[in-house]
């Protein structure tokens, strides 16, 4: 893992800036091959966390082509969070710090994942450790990233990710890691898949 700036602007007022300059301009954060990657990989009938869900743009993504989950979603953007209630309200929305997921959340999630947010939080290692411990034995965590930093955040990019970040970051005796490949366009973006045993 490599760190990239030693200033983190990742706040929830920065976040509450940026969504409601999105939303104001319609924009959503489609990744159409994230999102189908992945909704294949969910088993039937699972109940889902989307970690840093933002605006709920995967969220409703997972209604329309996958109903039969039970979807979740959680951000520290009370902006972003209001919005996704307002277009998802038969859904749960929680804002928190995500580095806090158990004190929310108990062992309840048959699939947690984590979409381009990990590159954004100081501690990386204590997501992942958050995210276990949300999940059914059994379970699966998704978390995906720009690799090498291929998808330039700015400032808002503190760490930078290749795949031997991802193998020190899961114990292959508690959540070993059952598929990691690169992928999109120019192969820019990481997907690591991990099972909870």
């Amino acid at each position: 893992m490599t760190r990239l700036l030693s200033t983190n602007i990742n706040t929830p007022e920065y976040w509450n800036t940026v969504y409601s300059d999105e939303i104001i301009n319609s924009k959503e954060r489609l990744a159409l091959d994230r999102f189908q990657r992945v909704a294949a990989m969910i088993p039937l009938n699972s109940a889902v966390l989307d970690v840093g869900c933002g605006t709920g743009d995967f969220v409703r993504f997972l209604e329309k082509n996958r109903p039969d989950c039970n979807i979740s979603a959680c951000d520290f953007s009370n902006i972003a969070i209001e919005y996704a209630k307002s277009k998802s309200p038969q859904h749960e929305f929680k804002i928190i710090d995500i580095l806090q997921l158990s004190t929310i959340y108990k062992k309840e999630f048959d699939f947690v994942l984590c979409f381009e947010t990990i590159e954004h939080i100081e501690s990386p290692q204590t997501l992942i450790n958050e995210m276990q411990k949300v999940t059914k034995i059994g379970g699966t965590i998704v978390i995906t990233t720009p690799y090498n930093n291929n998808v330039h955040g700015g400032d808002e990019h503190i760490h930078s990710f290749k795949y031997i970040d991802f193998l020190n970051f899961f114990d292959d005796n508690i959540c070993p890691i059952i598929a990691m490949c690169r992928y999109s366009e120019n192969y820019k973006n990481l997907l690591c898949v991990a099972k909870i045993i």
